[in-house]
């Protein structure tokens, strides 16, 4: 019952994080008190959900900076944040650079092959734990073997070939 609650709030902020999503409004989506909602997706992410909602929106904008030539503040409203300053400081404090500095150097970047493997770039990591929407944070390539590094939330994934 909690996976599918869980699958279910996942599936809710897919469809609409672009807007504003209150607490209240997701727990009422998940059949819950608010307090209840909290404590039930801390548990079962290790984050709250405001945290995860705002590291999934600046997944979004990362893609839309390489994908897309909306200029920053469009993309910040377009993944819902309502702050540019907030956006670029939430971006800039995730990825260490800003996004005026993530898209020039995204564009610049040559990709891995066909799997659009990139710093920055969204990378589901299947574990025997379940399925983690990890960011790409480093990629190597020494003596024919390659090396990504990912990061979700605070755990290090390193695949290697």
């Amino acid at each position: 019952k909690n996976k599918q609650r869980l699958q279910d709030v996942y599936k809710y902020i897919v469809e609409n994080y672009p807007r504003k999503i209150t607490l209240e409004e997701i727990a009422s989506y998940a059949s819950m008190n608010k307090t209840a909602f909290c404590l039930f997706f801390k548990k079962a992410t290790n984050e709250s959900f405001v945290a995860y909602l705002n590291v999934f929106r600046l997944q979004m904008a990362c893609t839309m900076l390489t994908r897309s030539s909306k200029n920053i503040s469009e993309i910040c409203y377009a993944v819902g944040f309502t702050d540019i300053p907030y956006f670029n400081r939430a971006f800039k404090q995730r990825y260490g650079v800003s996004p005026t500095q993530y898209r020039a150097s995204m564009r610049n970047a040559p990709q891995a092959e066909g799997q659009g493997i990139c710093p920055g770039r969204p990378l589901p990591i299947m574990t025997t734990a379940g399925n983690y929407p990890a960011v790409v944070v480093r990629m190597s390539a020494k003596a024919g073997k390659s090396c990504v590094v990912a990061r979700y939330a605070r755990t290090i994934f390193i695949l290697s070939s």
